[in-house]
């Protein structure tokens, strides 16, 4: 009866975990089409296309299948939807694993005795789970990654699996010697390392952790190198496979294809990321750079009108203790995290590209074991009960604060801001424009889902001055021109970043006798001084009402380009337009100071 409750107590725990994650992540799912990677990959499972390297091919065809099951929802919902399972089942996965290590604590312990004659009760162990795992299901990072279309959120569901199997291992080589139970879990982790691999390369950090497991299991040598070709063959087989997959699906023509990953020597090109290989080992400056990101994404922050409260709030306080803990009580569970996260450190900090945290993600999976390490320490140390439950609560307050300080900065919800800005920048042109653009994440990326998926303005050529050094680049141009500077020859548009990175740089120059004049959302390169009219028209952009700080950076420069077009009409002496595009600047933004 007791083990059939104790059993019974397990499930809905974990059913209890679902909901609330679930529940949460879905409130705060985006309903639209995002920034950055989002768009180019959103298009790429919409139609089973090929991304930036290293292309994923496994999410790509996971998400391309998801997007065929008949649901009465838009498929960029349908698509949004995914990162939000990904997310949930990855904490309950983490779940597992912290009360794996919490159940066999003593047995994974270099010091039986501090265990042998104490441990928390089933229910005790059940709810320092239950708080730990929120602690990482309400960090910045890992949450929003479910708010949007994003490989990480399928990666971190990948390398959880992994870490549990791992931990399942590490217990089973304490009580005996290398077990049907271990066999197992080594083919469990053969696979998903396939599959991790065929993801994302940053599968590459448990490598090191993993052979250390191996290299501690209490079996022969001849065994230990057996179990490693086993593993190797299969996440090898399993990688190639989906990249070969993926190569035959290139070689389809399918809507969109970075890069030309349609032969041999292209697809290793794609494996290794050639493209960003000069952002890997930059020298000290990266180092420097990214670990003081790190350092800022872990800290508290009191300075500032909005109180941030970093990756895991005041849990910080619980990971370095348990850190500590752990390398004095459980020294091969320690030296097993430690490895990966050393790992993963060192190849994010090597690496210089902005959008670095999320290179973090399977060290804060890690920091989220420790916290549950701490707690479980100082609740043994605790005899009394009603002192037991103080500390209980003050943990949950911890992970209940993350909830509270995070949840209006990761509401995605109604954010409908990088679609509608992609949207009227497209909008703004004349039919069969070109447009040439530099903005990826804003621009470019978007549109690329907006004009082959919903086929909304597919009219416009958008050109990427910085891709025409790729070899694969410039076919796709002839494609569309007969020579690849026709466009120069005629009347094109640019965006403001082309103007303020490359032509004032000179990295780029439009041909001689043309001229630069303020458009709509972007700037016209004209080949005369004489007035060229446009279309006033309403600009459909929806701004959040909580800004992020790229919304103000991007609602500031509409209503420059806006206030420029203004005094252009004002020098042809269009005093009608001149007043309306000063009541659009103004429907924008009331507060912006004009110079006219």
């Amino acid at each position: 009866m007791g083990i059939k409750i104790k059993e019974n107590l397990d499930k809905f725990t974990i059913f209890l975990l679902f909901i609330v994650v679930f529940t949460i992540y879905f409130s705060t799912m985006s309903r639209s089409v995002n920034e950055f990677d989002s768009g180019e990959l959103a298009a790429t499972q919409a139609f089973w296309g090929i991304p930036h390297p290293t292309s994923y091919p496994l999410f790509n065809l996971v998400g391309f299948l998801f997007s065929k099951i008949p649901l009465p929802i838009d498929t960029i919902i349908k698509l949004n939807l995914l990162p939000v399972l990904w997310n949930t089942i990855t904490i309950l996965f983490l779940f597992l694993s912290i009360r794996t290590i919490l159940e066999n604590i003593s047995v994974l312990s270099n010091k039986k005795e501090i265990f042998s004659n104490r441990s928390l009760s089933k229910s005790e162990i059940l709810l320092v789970s239950f708080i730990s795992s929120l602690s990482f299901a309400w960090s910045v990072t890992f949450w929003i990654q479910a708010t949007k279309i994003e490989v990480y959120s399928f990666q971190i569901f990948l390398t959880s699996i992994i870490v549990y199997c791992a931990i399942k291992i590490l217990i089973n080589l304490e009580q005996n010697e290398l077990s049907l139970n271990v066999k197992k879990y080594w083919r469990i982790i053969a696979i998903f390392l396939g599959f991790g691999f065929s993801n994302h390369l940053m599968t590459v950090y448990l490598l090191p952790a993993l052979i250390y497991l191996l290299i501690i299991t209490k079996t022969s040598k001849t065994q230990k190198i057996k179990i490693f070709v086993i593993v190797f063959m299969i996440s090898f087989s399993i990688a190639t496979f989906f990249y070969l997959v993926m190569m035959f699906r290139a070689q389809t023509n399918p809507p969109y294809v970075f890069g030309e990953p349609t032969n041999i020597q292209g697809l290793v090109n794609t494996v290794l990321g050639k493209d960003y290989s000069q952002f890997m080992f930059s020298g000290m400056e990266s180092v420097k750079k990214q670990s003081s990101k790190f350092l800022t994404v872990l800290s508290l922050n009191f300075n500032r009108t909005d109180f941030i409260g970093g990756e895991f709030s005041f849990n910080i306080i619980f990971i370095f203790s348990g850190l500590f803990l752990s390398a004095i009580i459980l020294r091969k569970f320690f030296y097993f995290v430690f490895l990966i996260i050393i790992t993963s450190l060192f190849f994010a900090f090597n690496y210089s590209i902005p959008d670095i945290n999320e290179y973090f993600l399977v060290v804060f999976l890690l920091f989220t074991t420790l916290i549950s390490i701490f707690i479980y320490k100082i609740l043994l140390l605790i005899d009394n009960k009603i002192y037991k439950v103080i500390f209980l609560m003050i943990a949950s307050s911890f992970t209940i604060s993350q909830l509270f300080f995070n949840y209006e900065p990761m509401d995605r919800s109604s954010d409908k801001f990088t679609e509608s800005y992609s949207k009227a920048v497209l909008n703004s042109l004349p039919k069969n424009s070109t447009l040439l653009s530099i903005d990826w994440d804003y621009i470019i990326s978007p549109a690329i889902y907006i004009q082959k998926v919903e086929k909304f303005r597919d009219d416009i050529e958008i050109i990427i001055p910085t891709w025409l050094e790729k070899r694969w680049y410039k076919p796709e141009i002839k494609k569309k021109f007969s020579n690849i500077l026709e466009f120069l020859d005629r009347e094109y548009y640019i965006s403001f970043d082309i103007v303020r990175d490359m032509i004032l740089k000179n990295k780029f120059r439009v041909k001689e006798n043309t001229f630069i004049i303020p458009d709509l959302l972007t700037f016209k390169v004209v080949k005369d001084n004489n007035y060229h009219p446009i279309e006033l028209r309403d600009i459909n952009i929806k701004f959040n009402k909580r800004l992020s700080d790229n919304e103000k950076y991007y609602r500031q420069l509409i209503c420059w380009i806006l206030e420029e077009r203004a005094k252009y009409e004002l020098s042809f002496e269009k005093y009608d337009k001149v007043n309306k595009l000063i009541s659009i600047i103004k429907s924008l933004d009331p507060n912006y100071k004009l110079s006219i």
